[in-house]
């Protein structure tokens, strides 16, 4: 009897040490899933975190917030009202010249375009393609400006465009006006573009005949960021100036193919907004601004950049 009854004692200690186990089993497998699901969202979270940072193109490189509010400050006081809808537009992108960046973005206020189109040079030649855009939203002092993300992606089915953010961060015709279209228009959307040198008419052609198909010239406007005569004296560029504007008013796409430095940094830019405008019908065109970087720095015996605010409209 007292065999059994520690047969018995046994078997109970027996089936409690199991329970035991199986409870502490339980409880440490719950403990290092806990830790485990935690250290996953943490690192999902610093995930989320550095995708989050990298949608967003930096603009600060180009961006000096002294400059840029010296540059607005004139166009709080005046009356920028145009009265006509403008298609398209000339701008230089030297921000030394940036009080015509801000006054065109401020004449451009009432009409709340939808969408900017903002074309320029590639000026270090960067990249395999002649044409490179890219589809991020970029990052300003103001907030997020947000791309055409898909007028960008069917340009790049066409295989007429190659996306890269990073070209286009160092690109100053492009990062360095990004924040004045946030500032002065803080719903329109951005589709930039920049050229090479490579770029010949045939290219402009056909990427136009695309592109005109992805936006609304009634809630767009296209700009050409674009800087004319370099590193010429005052008198010699001013003739350079005289010579390209008849070009433009002309709409003669010929020698301004041809036309270096000695007249603009970006043929192809000038071209494309040209075509466009053609297309549209917007072939009046006014001056809003004309100057250079000798008359606003007051060097006289000093090699200039030309700059000129133009703005296209129908009659």
């Amino acid at each position: 009897m007292a065999v059994k009854n520690n047969n018995i004692k046994y078997f109970i200690l027996i089936i409690f040490v199991i329970f035991f186990l199986i409870f502490y089993l339980e409880i440490n497998y719950s403990i290092d899933y806990s830790i485990q699901n935690q250290n996953f969202e943490k690192e999902n979270d610093s995930k989320n975190l550095i995708d989050n940072s990298v949608k967003a193109l930096p603009t600060e490189q180009f961006f000096q917030a002294d400059e840029f509010y010296q540059a607005i400050l004139p166009n709080k006081e005046k009356n920028n009202n145009f009265s006509k809808k403008i298609y398209g537009a000339i701008i230089p992108h030297h921000l030394l010249a940036s009080f015509m960046i801000a006054d065109l973005f401020s004449v451009l206020q009432e009409q709340g375009p939808d969408l900017i189109i903002l074309v320029g040079p590639n000026h270090f030649e960067k990249g395999d393609s002649k044409v490179i855009s890219a589809e991020e939203d970029w990052e300003t002092p103001f907030g997020i400006l947000e791309s055409a993300k898909d007028i960008v992606q069917n340009l790049k089915k066409a295989k007429l465009i190659e996306t890269s953010g990073s070209i286009l961060t160092d690109e100053h015709s492009i990062s360095g006006i990004v924040p004045f279209i946030k500032y002065y228009l803080p719903q329109t959307k951005i589709l930039p573009l920049i050229f090479s040198i490579e770029t010949n008419e045939q290219d402009i052609e056909k990427l136009n005949y695309i592109l005109e198909k992805f936006f609304n010239p009634n809630e767009a406007v296209v700009i050409a960021s674009v800087d004319f005569s370099h590193y010429l004296m005052k008198e010699q560029a001013g003739e350079k100036d005289k010579i390209t504007i008849k070009a433009l008013e002309d709409f003669n796409y010929m020698p301004i193919f041809y036309m270096n430095n000695d007249y603009l940094d970006s043929p192809a830019s000038i071209i494309c907004l040209l075509k466009i405008m053609e297309n549209f019908k917007a072939k009046n065109l006014k001056i809003l601004n004309h100057t250079n970087s000798g008359e606003i720095l007051q060097e006289k015996y000093q090699p200039t950049t030309s700059y000129f605010e133009i703005i296209f409209y129908k009659n």
